[in-house]
C-alpha cells in the first residue's frame, strides 16, 4: 500500500517507522524539510497511486504545548487548543484530496472528532476514520486491569463500566486523564506509544477478516438516536468497510454522557467552515 502522511512531526515519524515496510511504501509532506529514510514529496509531485492519506500534522510546537500545560487542566483542552490552527493548515489540502482517487483518509491530528467531521463535510465521498479512541480504550483497560469499551470524544472518553454512580465515571476519568496529563507535562506527547497503537489500529482497519476498531466515523445509521455526525465508537470492520457498530449496551448514565458529548461536538463544529 502506498501511504501519504501529511505532516511529519514526531507522531508521524513514529507511525512511519512502525508500519510494515514489506507491505507499505511511505511518502510524506512536511512544511519543514526533514531528513528521512522515507520519500518526501510536494503537493504538485505526488504519486498517482496513493492508497491512503494520513493526517498527522500539528501546528502546535513543543514549546507552545509545554506552555499550555500550565494553563489547562485536562488533556482534552490541550488537544482542542489546536483546532482552529490545524483546520487552517488542513484547508489547503482539500482541493488536492478531492482530485485524489483514493477514498481512505485517517485522521491522527487533534482534535480527532472535530477534524474527522470537518473533512467528511468537505469530502463526503471519502472514507474518513479518526484514530484516538483506541488509545483511550487502552488507558482505561490498563487502569481497570480488564478490557472495556469506550465511546464519545477522544480525550473525553466514556468508559462503559455499567455503574449506577456518576461519581464512579468521574473518578475513573479524572484518574486516567491525570496520569496522562502528568506524563505529558514532564515528557511531552507519548509519540512512540501512539505510533505502535496506530499500527495495530491500521492493521485491523485494512484486515481482510472482520475486526473491531475504536474510531471516529460518520454515522449515517442511528446509534441511540445519534446520526449524521462522526463520533468515536467501536465499529465492526472488514477491509476498510464499516459493517456496523459493535453490539454494546449503554446504561442511562452512559447514554446521557454520550448525548452530552454530541452536543459539545456540535458546538465545536458550529464555527468551522
Amino acid at each position: 500500500m502506498n501511504i501519504l502522511l501529511i505532516g511529519f512531526g514526531k507522531t508521524g515519524q513514529e507511525i512511519a517507522k512502525e508500519l510494515d515496510k514489506s507491505k507499505h511504501k511511505i511518502f510524506f509532506i512536511s512544511p519543514s524539510k526533514k531528513e528521512s529514510n522515507f520519500t518526501q514529496v510536494s503537493l504538485d509531485k505526488i504519486p498517482e497511486d496513493i492508497d491512503c492519506v494520513i493526517f498527522t500534522l500539528s501546528t502546535l510546537s513543543y514549546e507552545e504545548r509545554k506552555e499550555l500545560t500550565s494553563k489547562v487542566e485536562i488533556t482534552y483542552d490541550l488537544r482542542h487548543a489546536e483546532l482552529n490552527q490545524n483546520i487552517s493548515a488542513i484547508k489547503k489540502y482539500i482541493p488536492f484530496l478531492k482530485k485524489l482517487d483514493t477514498k481512505l483518509i485517517v485522521v491522527v491530528s487533534n482534535p480527532i472528532d472535530e477534524i474527522t467531521n470537518y473533512l467528511f463535510k468537505k469530502l463526503p465521498n471519502k472514507e474518513i476514520f479518526g484514530f484516538g479512541m483506541q488509545l483511550d480504550v487502552k488507558r482505561f483497560s490498563k487502569t481497570l486491569n480488564k478490557e472495556i469499551d469506550c465511546v464519545g470524544l477522544h480525550g473525553l472518553a466514556i468508559p462503559l463500566i455499567n455503574s449506577k454512580s456518576n461519581e464512579d465515571y468521574e473518578d475513573l476519568s479524572n484518574k486516567v486523564d491525570r496520569e496522562l496529563f502528568d506524563f505529558v507535562k514532564e515528557h511531552g506527547i507519548p509519540h512512540k506509544v501512539a505510533g505502535k497503537e496506530f499500527v495495530n489500529f491500521f492493521e485491523k482497519l485494512t484486515s481482510k477478516k472482520e475486526e473491531i476498531i475504536y474510531a471516529s466515523h460518520y454515522l449515517k445509521q442511528p446509534f441511540h438516536e445519534i446520526k449524521n455526525i462522526a463520533i468515536s465508537l467501536p465499529f465492526r470492520i472488514k477491509n476498510t468497510e464499516i459493517l456496523g457498530v459493535k453490539q454494546i449496551q449503554l446504561n442511562d448514565i452512559e447514554r446521557k454522557k454520550l448525548v452530552e458529548s454530541v452536543k459539545r461536538l456540535n458546538e465545536n463544529l458550529s464555527g468551522l467552515n
